[in-house]
């Protein structure tokens, strides 16, 4: 039996998966929050990493040194750096790469390292290493209900990209396609475990939108509410509220599909590595 672990920042982000495993519970594992279940023939462990390269970095090695999974699936939102990206678009990628404040790419990572879904037909994922261009290409895999799936560089940053101004200048300086703030460290952490290792993200915020809301005033790393700060934060913005609404919708789509495409993957019956 395959053991797969799949690590999300936060739990709004993994929540569809979890609420579909079969047999899901609590890992009892210190220094580790998040559930093991069953998808299909295969042993999964959900992990929540909390946000941000630190955090993510953190739980990988603890997932790779206690839990010792034969793969890893980085899931969660993303903002998109490519117009034609659209929200609830998934991003399904072998390439990462983080980047300095002046916008050069520090390290691409995991060419050539990556699992393979070659049994579904539509998707080219034997090809999936080199569909991802250096030049920053974006390759379209295929169409599901609803969403599309695209693969190119997603970059890693340890800080939220509000502006739309900004996410266009981090596009062209990195070619990336799509910009998170985990799948890079947690695909360096599987590539020194000789783990094969696959990004899904999906896009919660698009390549033209600013985001109106200082999220560091109001949410935790862990993704909880921060209270003493976030109150009087959002009852001096009252707009805030508005556009919190907005972001819920669209990650909720997000979620919906990244939801739909982990379970259509980890069904198949081919070995994932």
């Amino acid at each position: 039996m395959q053991r797969i672990a799949i690590l999300g920042a936060l739990d709004r982000e993994i929540r569809g998966i979890r609420r579909a495993l079969d047999n899901p519970r609590k890992i009892s594992i210190p220094g580790l929050m998040g559930w093991s279940g069953f998808i299909g023939s295969r042993e999964v462990f959900l992990v929540q990493t909390g946000i941000g390269p630190i955090s993510a970095g953190s739980a990988a090695e603890k997932v790779l040194t206690k839990i010792s999974p034969q793969a890893i699936l980085s899931v969660g939102f993303a903002c998109a750096l490519r117009s034609k990206i659209l929200i609830g678009d998934i991003i399904l990628s072998v390439a990462m790469a983080q980047s300095s404040p002046d916008g050069t790419l520090i390290g691409r990572v995991l060419e050539n390292h990556f699992i393979s879904f070659k049994s579904l037909s539509g998707y080219p994922f034997h090809e999936l290493d080199s569909l991802v261009d250096p030049k920053g290409s974006l390759a379209f895999l295929g169409k599901e209900k609803g969403f599309n799936v695209y693969t190119g560089l997603i970059l890693t940053l340890d800080h939220m990209v509000q502006k739309a101004q900004d996410k266009k200048i981090l596009a062209k300086q990195t070619h990336a396609v799509a910009l998170d703030m985990e799948s890079a460290v947690i695909g360096e952490k599987a590539k020194g475990f000789q783990i094969p290792f696959l990004a899904l993200r999906g896009i919660s915020d698009l390549l033209d939108e600013d985001l109106e809301v200082e999220f560091d005033r109001i949410i935790h790393p862990d993704g909880s509410f921060r209270f003493w700060s976030g109150v009087p934060y959002l009852f001096s913005h009252p707009l805030t509220f508005f556009e919190l609404y907005r972001l819920k919708q669209q990650t909720q789509l997000a979620s919906k599909n990244l939801t739909c495409l982990v379970f259509r993957l980890l069904q198949t019956q081919e070995d994932l590595i």
